[in-house]
């Protein structure tokens, strides 16, 4: 055991407080409800209850491979009752299933091939218990971002759009090792972010108030844009500005279908109706109505698939505010 000064003076703490207040495990492991009632404290229950999280673990073992289920079969007490039961096989041939001690050898293979695979299943969880910690230590300390099962699940992901799976790729990311790959990976971060967003932090800048001079200045040179560049530029903003209307807005007028589908006109695609019902209209008459059974259906505002027509209307009331 390790004293108090000398897990201070190996620790460089001043005190035992700062052991306590920032090392020590918030988890109570004792079982106090037994310590104050005076009855024996259930250790193993109170151990598996602080350690539930690494039960429900996905990855942690939960039953045996098929491999492991048949190396039961070599254990010495089961090839013993094996070659028990072939010996009654051999003697009442044709009729050894009706023999009661045929039965009862069957019974007892069965029950011990049972009680060995039991036996195999807690020591590979016991030993996966021991050893996961420090794969997982030693994956992290490789620089290993995203283990292989996160990455395939993300990238065979066909309904997750892609900001969103590059949001949890740069987010689902270890601290750098140098203070640059720190700046870089919270750089990254931050630019993911906003792309999913599609929000710009902070307001315009302050203008400034003209004051009124009576010396005359001469007009400044300004650069000369093109029609054709800047009528795309309006467009693009128009399309900017009715993408996030169809998401903030509580009773939206522009139809996110339309919206959506580029093959449209730019009229046809940011047309605004006059009121939210003539919307529900629209929706009912030129969507809605022409759904088969069967049709593959997406939202390509949101880029994610719908499996019904039902679901078609649950995310267009609950998303993009268009009731039908």
């Amino acid at each position: 055991d390790v004293s108090d000064a000398l897990q201070n003076m190996m620790m460089q703490h001043a005190k035992i407080d700062t052991f306590i207040k920032h090392y020590l495990r918030r988890t109570v492991t004792a079982d106090t409800r037994a310590i104050v009632s005076g009855y024996e404290p259930q250790r193993d229950l109170m151990r598996a209850a602080c350690r539930m999280t690494r039960w429900i673990d996905p990855d942690r073992p939960q039953e045996l491979t098929p491999e492991e289920s048949l190396s039961v079969n070599r254990d010495p007490v089961v090839c013993r009752l094996v070659m028990e039961r072939e010996k009654w096989k051999r003697r009442f041939q044709g009729t050894a299933t009706q023999q009661p001690g045929y039965r009862i050898i069957g019974q007892a293979i069965f029950n011990t091939r049972q009680r060995l695979r039991a036996a195999l299943l807690k020591y590979v969880q016991e030993r996966w218990d021991l050893e996961h910690p420090v794969d997982e230590i030693e994956r992290q300390l490789s620089g290993l971002k995203l283990s292989q099962d996160v990455k395939t699940t993300l990238d065979q992901n066909d309904e997750m759009p892609p900001l969103q799976k590059r949001l949890a790729e740069t987010v689902m990311t270890l601290p750098g090792t140098t203070i640059e790959e720190e700046f870089r990976r919270r750089n990254a971060a931050i630019d993911a972010v906003a792309a999913y967003c599609h929000f710009q932090e902070g307001g315009a800048a302050p203008v400034p108030r003209k004051r009124s001079s009576t010396r005359r200045t001469s007009p400044m040179p300004s650069k000369e844009i093109s029609p054709q560049l800047a009528a795309a530029q309006a467009e693009k903003q128009a399309l900017s500005d009715a993408m996030l209307l169809v998401f903030t807005e509580k009773r939206t007028t522009t139809c996110f279908l339309c919206l959506g589908e580029q093959s449209l006109p730019f009229e046809k695609r940011t047309y605004k109706f006059a009121s939210p019902g003539d919307l529900t209209k629209h929706f009912k008459r030129k969507h809605l109505a022409h759904i088969k059974e069967g049709d593959r259906l997406q939202c390509k505002v949101c880029r994610m698939g719908l499996q019904h027509k039902q679901h078609l209307q649950n995310h267009a009331e609950s998303i993009h505010g268009t009731v039908s």
